[in-house]
């Protein structure tokens, strides 16, 4: 019975670890392998904790934001492990991600909808600061500065 017991254990180990390879073969991020707890990415419960859950999107809206999500998501990676791009021509092109993600919400949004998203993300933005603030005067680096 112990026997059958250790083959069971390493059969399941050795098939998970086959699997967990597989995916990062595949282009899987680490974090994803490793955390399979995490919610979808951009399925339907992706809005319930973002700067988006209070803007009553329809599902049409959802879908198009999850599209554009993703798709600035992988132009975004591209760019980030793109080793030829010196810093300055990075930064510049994550900054025009950026903005490319920006006006594409805008297009999909209410002006309502729009407005209450900045303000959410001002909110953000200003919590953000003041964590970093109060971290920086525990004795923790500084955050990075914004140019805007």
């Amino acid at each position: 019975m112990k026997r059958f017991i250790i083959a069971a254990l390493i059969g399941l180990t050795s098939t998970t670890r086959i699997q967990a390879q597989n995916a990062l073969d595949a282009g899987t991020p680490v974090a994803h392998v490793l955390n399979t707890n995490r919610p979808a990415l951009h399925g339907t419960n992706s809005f319930a904790n973002s700067p988006f859950a209070d803007l009553k999107l329809t599902d049409a809206q959802k879908a198009q934001i999850g599209t554009l999500s993703k798709d600035a998501g992988i132009k975004m990676r591209d760019v980030m492990t793109d080793k030829t791009l010196d810093k300055d021509v990075r930064i510049a092109k994550i900054k025009a991600l950026q903005e490319e993600r920006l006006a594409g919400l805008k297009k999909i949004l209410t002006p309502e909808q729009s407005a209450k998203l900045e303000t959410k993300q001002k909110a953000m933005k200003e919590e953000f600061l003041k964590r970093c603030a109060a971290q920086a005067a525990a004795g923790a680096p500084a955050p990075i500065k914004s140019t805007k």
